[in-house]
């Protein structure tokens, strides 16, 4: 179980020891966008990938994040939060901003979060600040 987040069952689809695979994800989890607590008005989302412990997931794998925000929100409105810059791209779904691991730990977690302005969400912010 995952609180907040989204716990994904792979059944019959499960990546063996050994196997190569994408596992590709997408969703809309409206209880993980919180009020930004540095910037008045603005909401906040952060997402962390699932990690295994090092005796049962080692060496490297090739991890892509992406983040899509609401319709509406415009380039100038956007922020990332830590210090790696992700990929910024726009389109007719809205803006992105994606973060590519070519080395990636499966033993480490990598944080990432943006931020909008609230004023784009049609429901109400969840909490009041983020986590």
């Amino acid at each position: 179980m995952v609180s907040p987040g989204v716990e994904v069952h792979l059944g019959n689809k499960a990546i063996e020891p050994g196997d190569e695979a994408v596992f590709e994800f997408s969703g809309i989890v409206p209880q993980m966008v919180f009020q930004d607590k540095r910037r008045q008005g603005y909401a906040s989302v952060k997402f962390k990938n699932t990690w295994w412990d090092h005796r049962y997931a080692y060496g490297k794998c090739y991890l892509q994040l992406s983040i899509q925000f609401p319709k509406g929100v415009k380039p100038n409105e956007t922020i990332y939060h830590g210090e790696e810059k992700p990929l910024f791209t726009v389109s007719s779904q809205g803006i992105t901003f994606t973060w590519i691991h070519q080395d990636a730990s499966p033993s480490q977690g990598y944080l990432h979060g943006v931020s909008h302005p609230s004023r784009i969400r049609d429901r109400s912010l969840s909490g009041t600040t983020s986590p």
